[in-house]
């Protein structure tokens, strides 16, 4: 009985470092997917020449569309279990960021 406690907590803790991998690549991919915008703004002017304004109306849609988005998923995540909820908003943010 022992060894197959043992075994079970082995078994665990393997799920949870499996878990916590890639629950963290998870972030530093969104992270990094929302610092690539305003780390490319400055190009964005230099290269394409827009203008100042035009990059502001370029962050007002996409905080717009961002807030939109976090209200829709909190709406969704009240009606959903949470964890499927975020899963497949990870996934697919992932996928969206990859065709782009």
């Amino acid at each position: 009985k022992h060894c197959y406690k043992m075994a079970t907590l082995g078994r665990l803790f393997f799920h949870q470092c499996i878990v916590f991998v890639l629950t963290f690549w998870a972030y530093v991919s969104l992270h990094t997917s929302r610092q690539a915008y305003s780390n490319a703004k400055q190009n964005m002017i230099d290269d394409w020449g827009f203008t100042k304004h035009e990059e502001g109306i370029m962050d007002a849609v996409f905080l717009f569309a961002y807030a939109c988005g976090l209200y829709l998923s909190g709406y969704i995540g009240d009606y959903f279990d949470a964890k499927n909820v975020l899963s497949i908003g990870l996934f697919l943010t992932g996928c969206i960021i990859f065709l782009f």
